[in-house]
């Protein structure tokens, strides 16, 4: 794997959390809801988000043994 394989990973992840948050907004506007928590489920996405190069490239090793 080379490190723009990583970077590539990274900024698709990037680009999935960017809309996603954007969703969250939209729907805390929507329903009310408080905005606490919105920062929160940013936070885990972005920690899960920092796995994501290495298992998108385990996934892909295991569809070429296969």
């Amino acid at each position: 794997m080379t490190i723009r394989y990583y970077i590539l990973a990274y900024l698709k992840w990037l680009f999935g959390v960017f809309f996603g948050a954007c969703a969250l907004i939209i729907l805390n506007y929507v329903f009310i809801m408080e905005i606490e928590g919105i920062p929160l489920i940013i936070v885990l996405f972005a920690l899960a988000g920092i796995a994501y190069p290495f298992l998108q490239a385990y996934m892909e090793k295991k569809k070429q043994e296969e």
